[in-house]
């Protein structure tokens, strides 16, 4: 029976996020907008991070993720990240 376990596991997992460009990290950022407006915080912080991490200039990602911990009262990481949120370049700025 473990061999028909895997199957329905592996059915139940999220598709792998992209993970190898801008590109990829702006269509992150806008699933995790999707979750955010959906009210599902944890997935969009995931996706905010992720874009991050493929894009650490995604100014947008970080003040999202701000908006985020600043619904959850966690002010500390609600001003990191509005503060790096403001030091990156904005693409009206470019």
């Amino acid at each position: 029976a473990p061999d028909e376990v895997a199957p329905l596991e592996a059915a139940m997992r999220p598709p792998p996020i992209p993970t190898t460009s801008r590109d990829s990290a702006v269509a992150l950022r806008e699933r995790g907008n999707a979750a955010f407006r959906g009210g599902d915080l944890v997935e969009a912080e995931q996706l905010f991070l992720a874009a991050l991490h493929l894009d650490e200039t995604d100014a947008k990602a970080s003040a999202n993720l701000s908006a985020i911990y600043l619904k959850r009262k966690n002010y500390v990481d609600t001003f990191s990240y509005a503060a790096a949120a403001m030091r990156l370049p904005h693409p009206r700025d470019a």
